[in-house]
């Protein structure tokens, strides 16, 4: 397996469209990393760069070591598994694993023996004579996948290889993906636009906007200390509550977090930070799972929607213009046109520059 290293690297399309934006990054030898962001933040054109498919406008792609700008994608030691699957439908499953072993000319014992064994791994052993034409589409991207696995790369990149499965399956599929990697210890790179699939896969996460890397670190990391509003509101579902806030005065000179007119508790070691910017624009960031129904709870809102989702219900409330969701244990009993009230603990708040976007405050860390 190799290390990958992604260094100062940008695409840059005629007209002078950037897709990819100055991308720095380091895959670790073995590490499962997930590239995450909307539709055309760059996350697939940067694997894409990754594998040789585009070429790389600026910077330089490295693999174990060696530079690859230039580099034809077969003599990159890299496998790639495409959303659409790409099998060919003449061949059996059989003769699509053992396809690229044919064209790398492996003897045929060897090649057999080969994707035998990658078929016992991935259950496709009673598949082998079929043809695509008479698979599911979970059987089908198992295909994709062990005809990756045969070839036995340095790397393995995926590129949205489950966006075309249900649900269901594309929960199987990840448990799956999660086990291989385990067992093989493999460098992988894989592409999503799922938040769940980034935050259950992935050892560490990348999250992209606009062909620019915004954050990488740990999942948990990500989710707890957003590095500013766009990770924050991305991560999470549904997602973070963003409230205009301001730095107020309590009556005995104390510096507070104002909130609609709401005065909200929150770490004096926060509200000391925030003294440098008073009269700055600030905006209040609360997941929805922070919000605790109480009795005596400081913000208060109407309830406009209920979402019961089985254990737990999603709560629309309005409170004057302002529009904020809560997520709350199904057992208690709301229903459309309740007012609620809710207490926040103060360690869970987010602040956030209200005109630059960036975090003041990264639950747990003053910055």
């Amino acid at each position: 397996m190799a290390r990958v290293e992604v260094r100062g690297v940008s695409k840059v399309y005629p007209g002078g469209v950037r897709a990819v934006d100055r991308a720095d990054l380091c895959v670790e030898d073995g590490e499962f990393l997930v590239l995450v962001g909307p539709s055309g933040c760059g996350k697939s054109t940067l694997l894409r760069m990754v594998a040789g498919l585009e070429e790389v406008s600026h910077g330089e792609v490295a693999i174990g070591g060696r530079v690859v700008n230039g580099v034809a994608p077969r003599d990159r030691d890299v496998a790639m598994v495409f959303q659409s699957y790409a099998l060919y439908p003449h061949m059996t499953v059989g003769e699509n694993l053992a396809f690229p072993l044919r064209m790398r000319r492996v003897g045929r014992e060897a090649a057999r023996a080969r994707v035998e064994e990658v078929a016992r791994t991935l259950g496709l052993d009673a598949l082998l004579g079929r043809r695509p034409r008479e698979l599911s589409g979970g059987q089908m991207q198992r295909v994709a996948v062990g005809r990756a696995l045969v070839r036995q790369p340095a790397v393995f990149l995926f590129d949205e290889p489950l966006s075309n499965l249900d649900a269901k399956l594309r929960g199987e599929l990840r448990v799956e993906l999660k086990r291989l990697h385990q067992s093989l210890g493999a460098t992988m790179i894989y592409v999503t636009h799922d938040q769940v699939e980034a935050m259950t896969l992935g050892e560490r996460i990348v999250v992209m906007d606009r062909g620019v890397v915004q954050q990488v670190d740990t999942p948990l990391e990500v989710y707890d200390r957003p590095a500013n509003r766009f990770v924050a509101g991305f991560l999470g579902s549904p997602p973070m509550n963003f409230l205009p806030a301001r730095l107020a005065v309590r009556p005995d000179g104390a510096p507070v977090l104002e909130v609609d007119g709401v005065r909200l508790d929150a770490p004096g070691p926060l509200l000391a930070a925030l003294e440098s910017i008073r009269g700055e624009p600030l905006e209040l960031g609360v997941r929805p799972e922070d919000l605790h129904v109480a009795q005596d709870g400081p913000l208060e809102g109407q309830v406009e929607v209920v979402e019961t989702l089985g254990d737990v219900s999603v709560l629309y409330l309005a409170r004057g213009g302002l529009r904020f969701v809560a997520r709350v244990e199904s057992r208690r009993r709301v229903a459309a046109g309740d007012a609620c009230r809710f207490v926040v603990d103060p360690e869970r708040l987010h602040v956030f520059h209200g005109a630059e976007g960036r975090a003041l405050r990264r639950r747990g860390v003053d910055t």
